[in-house]
């Protein structure tokens, strides 16, 4: 028995303690993946996972007796297995969660699926199959049979066709189709309630909830939207849609490209045949996507803790956050960070990427992803398909560690002693993970309602200004308008193109001194209802786009991720390189520049900071290395957080290296502002990779403190303590 009472201090705290509070960070985990029959053949694998217990094994749905998609089977075929046979599984699921739980494992979750049936309706096969011998199983809990056929618990397009993001004819489901229900449809809701009961039944304390996708216009979700839009504006209504009559406020289909497949291919509204009605009535539309997802999670995180008696954990899968377009895809699909945030104990974002180095000084990371998490105090935790190598694993399991994220999740086994050496870091070293707050001097404004709008460009900008931030060592916050009383502790505030912004909003940013805001685009064109507003736009710099702050750079870094993943034309050379070699050739045709020398953003920001540095470089070189830093509540310490990602991904070729290597950072000297009226105590160096820290010279200069590493490897916790 391997548990420990600080391992269940560690687990509570990091989910409990600091959620929904924005730039606050958490104690991280550590979380595995494994995907392989655990009941069977893949028993080595579980227990090489068990070798360094993670604080959450995520497990695959045939762990579990009912598998959503098609009833209970056994492996992955089609075929029901008779209630005998049921029961023995159950009892073999048992003895695997008590042994995972009894060798230290804090929190199992199987999988499941929000929106997938595998079978044919007209064949009666796979989950029709089930349905039809519904009350053959009622032993195990099941609800009473539905009136309703599973065909008519599916999501719809306007037109009453069903609707479904992935094909139909998806090759899992065969010889059956893929079906899509919806997670408004009470009966579908009913049966998932079940399923979480009968895995808690298991032995399990959580679920990981796949897809969560929803772009539907079935009855059930229109009757949820007229409900929806009562209780968001009550007797302002009329005043805002034109009408109180819910009949004629119906969700909203913009009738432009495919109806019948999602993440971004619904099309959207053109701005100019917009009424403030309509454009809120949209933007009402998917905010109502996502709070049935919302629902659905709450009610099963709910159903979980009444059936366990205690915490019941929900994972919920976000998607790639990587490219522009992913994320705008995502928000017509039920997708959005802020309010998944406040349902959901960790939100996976399950990425495409890898991580490392592409090219001299341009690297492909995580840093944004993990500052939008803290923007809403969202326990993010990044799935990157990165190639199986312990560099690797290591490269991102310290960028969600320094970027206060909930964890990184390994997939399968992992590396066993490298999540016990990080583990046993955290322990020993609580105090600079748990409840510190971010110290940056720059904010820029973050607000996914912009989408909502069909404002894309807001993201595009914050893109572009992220990136350039972090590569040239800006200390810098995601802050959103919901959290906009932060505005007056930093010394600089950015605003990229936002358009749709309330009153109170408006005059924080207002009150902004000029020197201190900088307005990319446009600003404040409407209110948050959609209605024109004409203000005066506050004294700042104003640009129309990014491009006259930075140097030239050729392509931005998104549109080269997206031209990378889209090329099929890259994709025929010789053989399939990859997405991270595809990025590398691009990258050489379109000279991505590499923010080198200065350029008008350092003037306006020298300006703004009054002297005090606002990032931790000391000269122009760009190097592949990201910091973050907070301060401990009462101000004594403060930690910066480290991450070297010098780790080639592609040789002079471009093809993908098998083998990855770091190359330490060595002999490098940072600048940290000095807490207002405090001295400088001790600086001390800490890693993972480091058997004690190790104290380390410094230099006061004026009110900057100068700090030089004999070599940073790929993870380092700099411990500045300060004088009383």
């Amino acid at each position: 028995m391997r548990t420990t009472m600080l391992g269940f201090v560690l687990a509570m705290s990091a989910l409990v303690a600091y959620a929904g509070q924005p730039h606050v960070t958490r104690v991280p985990m550590t979380y595995t993946i494994g995907y392989k029959n655990h009941l069977n053949e893949a028993k080595d694998d579980t227990e090489k996972i068990l070798e360094a217990p993670p604080d959450i094994f995520h497990t695959g749905n045939r762990e579990i007796p009912f598998n959503a998609r098609v009833g209970p089977m056994e492996g992955d075929t089609y075929g029901l297995i008779p209630p005998e046979q049921v029961r023995e599984k159950i009892r073999r699921i048992q003895q695997f969660t008590e042994h995972v739980r009894s060798s230290g494992v804090r929190w199992i979750i199987p999988y499941i699926c929000n929106q997938t049936i595998f079978g044919d309706a007209e064949k009666r096969i796979g989950f029709w199959q089930f349905y039809d011998h519904w009350d053959d199983y009622s032993e195990f809990g099941l609800p009473p049979k539905p009136a309703r056929d599973p065909i008519e618990w599916m999501q719809r397009c306007s037109n009453g066709e069903l609707h479904t993001t992935y094909p139909f004819h998806f090759p899992m489901a065969e010889p059956g189709f893929r079906y899509q229900p919806c997670p408004n449809s009470p009966d579908w809701r009913e049966f998932l309630k079940f399923i979480v009961r009968s895995i808690v039944r298991c032995g399990y304390n959580g679920v990981f909830v796949d897809n969560c996708i929803l772009h539907s216009y079935d009855v059930y979700s229109q009757q949820d939207f007229d409900t929806y839009l009562k209780e968001q504006y009550g007797d302002r209504l009329k005043e805002l849609f034109g009408t109180d009559d819910l009949s004629e406020l119906n969700l909203v289909d913009p009738q432009t490209g495919s109806s019948t497949e999602g993440y971004g291919k619904a099309g959207r509204i053109g701005s100019s045949q917009w009424t403030p009605q309509l454009a809120l009535l949209w933007a009402e539309t998917q905010r109502f996507w996502v709070w049935s997802v919302c629902r659905q999670l709450r009610e099963l995180k709910e159903t979980g803790k009444q059936e366990s008696g205690r915490e019941f954990l929900i994972v919920p899968n976000y998607g790639t956050t990587q490219r522009v377009g992913a994320i705008d895809g995502r928000r017509q699909d039920g997708k959005d960070l802020k309010r998944y945030s406040q349902v959901a104990d960790v939100i996976m974002l399950e990425e495409g990427s890898d991580v490392g180095q592409i090219a001299p000084g341009l690297t492909l990371d995580y840093h944004l992803q993990y500052k939008m998490g803290l923007a809403y105090g969202a326990p993010v935790a990044v799935l990157p398909y990165t190639r199986f190598h312990p560099v690797t694993f290591e490269m991102c399991m310290a960028e969600a560690f320094a970027g206060a994220g909930a964890a990184f999740i390994e997939m399968e086994t992992g590396f066993p002693d490298l999540r016990a050496r990080y583990q046993q870091f955290v322990r020993e070293n609580l105090d600079m993970f748990d409840g510190s707050v971010s110290t940056a001097p720059i904010a820029v404004v973050f607000d996914y309602e912009q989408l909502f709008f069909e404002n894309r460009t807001h993201l595009d900008y914050l893109y572009v200004i992220g990136r350039f931030l972090a590569d040239r060592g800006y200390l810098f916050d995601l802050v959103t308008p919901e959290d906009s009383e932060r505005f007056a502790q930093y010394d600089l505030v950015i605003v990229p193109n936002i358009k749709y912004v309330s009153e109170d909003v408006h005059q924080r940013i207002a009150d902004i001194p000029p020197e201190s805001l900088i307005i990319i685009g446009e600003y404040a064109t409407h209110d948050q209802y959609a209605r024109p507003k004409h203000r005066r736009l506050p004294h700042g710099t104003h640009v129309p786009t990014p491009d006259p702050l930075l140097p030239p750079r050729g392509i931005s870094r998104d549109n080269m991720i997206q031209l990378a993943f889209r090329s099929s034309d890259l994709l025929k050379e010789k053989q399939n390189l990859g997405e991270n070699a595809l990025m590398y050739r691009v990258d050489q045709v379109m000279h991505v520049s590499r923010n080198d020398g200065r350029c008008r953003f350092d003037a306006v920001v020298e300006q703004a900071g009054k002297g005090r540095p606002m990032t931790v470089f000391v000269d122009d070189n760009v190097r592949p290395l990201k910091v973050n830093t907070y301060m401990k509540k009462d101000g004594s310490e403060m930690f910066a957080h480290l991450v070297n990602y010098q780790v080639p991904l592609v040789d002079s070729d471009g093809k993908a290296l098998e083998t990855r290597t770091l190359e330490p950072i060595r002999d490098t000297t940072l600048q940290f502002p000095i807490r207002q009226g405090s001295g400088v105590q001790t600086v001390t160096l800490c890693s993972p990779n480091r058997t004690e820290p190790m104290e380390l010279k410094s230099e006061v200069v004026d009110n900057t403190i100068l700090v030089t590493i004999p070599e940073i490897g790929p993870y380092e916790i700099l411990r500045i303590r300060w004088k009383s």
